[in-house]
């Protein structure tokens, strides 16, 4: 699942969850418009990406986590990424080139 979003306070190191906290989710507008509700994230392990199609580093780990998703998503595993894209057309151009 795919998400663009810019949030600046998600990144806040005051307000960053540390590994192994709880979040309480919100509900999310992915990139194709749709809305990802909290209640689908509820009991399940999130695996949080923060990317831009303009990062090489990212280039080189998306692939390796589509393959973890291939392998382990949707068995209470569930990958969340957030584009910092600033044009949500720029991630998803990203995300048509990338399949």
């Amino acid at each position: 699942m795919l998400v663009a979003a810019v949030a600046a306070a998600a990144l806040d190191p005051v307000l960053a969850a540390a590994v192994g906290d709880r979040v309480e989710w919100r509900d999310v507008t992915l990139l194709d418009g749709r809305t990802l509700p909290a209640t689908a994230l509820a009991g399940r392990v999130v695996v949080v990406e923060i990317w831009a199609s303009w990062c090489p580093f990212c280039k080189r780990q998306n692939p390796v986590l589509q393959q973890v998703y291939d392998a382990h998503g949707g068995r209470d595993l569930e990958f969340l990424t957030f584009s910092i894209d600033r044009e949500p057309a720029k991630a998803r151009a990203y995300m048509a080139e990338h399949k």
